[in-house]
């Protein structure tokens, strides 16, 4: 990952399941029981909270990492020093990489790639087709697998040929 940031400017997401859950002590537990009750206060949304806690843990020694990491763990430092815990906000002393937002999605493949991988998809049967339209609407127009999620009928627009989403997710100060 750090060899992409190196070549590239941007991080690379990378996920790495743990196969040893950290668990914490007592005083961490309670830090934790606040934090989690802070995030509930808040009008993030329910995805962005539980990525938030999963980072607390991640703060403390699990090897899970990207972009999303670095904006959890300012999160957490600025709830720290919200509450007093820690005497500054070191939220602001973390180097924030740039994150590419012009790449084309999925910024890793090329389009002879995303072509192959569209016509490998059988649209014969009612799986095919859920994950053929899955794929078009993450590869060609970008959407997030949550707002994929979320899409209903009445989002579609057969007539113009539209698609109409409202994103939920809130930005973190």
């Amino acid at each position: 990952m750090l060899e992409d940031y190196s070549l590239h400017k941007v991080l690379t997401r990378r996920y790495f399941a743990s196969k040893n859950p950290l668990v914490l002590n007592s005083y961490y537990s309670t830090i934790f029981t606040g934090y989690t009750t802070y995030l509930e206060s808040t009008e993030l949304s329910a995805t962005t909270k539980e990525h938030y806690k999963k980072e607390f843990y991640d703060f403390y020694g699990l090897s899970y990492t990207d972009e999303q990491k670095v904006c959890g763990i300012r999160h957490f430092l600025r709830y720290l020093y919200s509450e007093s815990l820690i005497p500054e906000n070191n939220a602001e002393r973390i180097h924030m990489p740039p994150i590419s937002k012009s790449a084309k999605i999925p910024s890793a493949w090329n389009i002879d790639e995303l072509k192959a991988m569209i016509s490998a998809i059988h649209r014969n049967n009612p799986i095919g087709k859920r994950d053929y339209a899955m794929i078009v609407l993450a590869c060609v127009l970008g959407l997030r697998i949550g707002d994929i999620k979320n899409l209903r009928f009445s989002n579609l627009n057969w007539e113009e040929k539209k698609v109409s989403i409202i994103q939920h997710k809130l930005i973190s100060r």
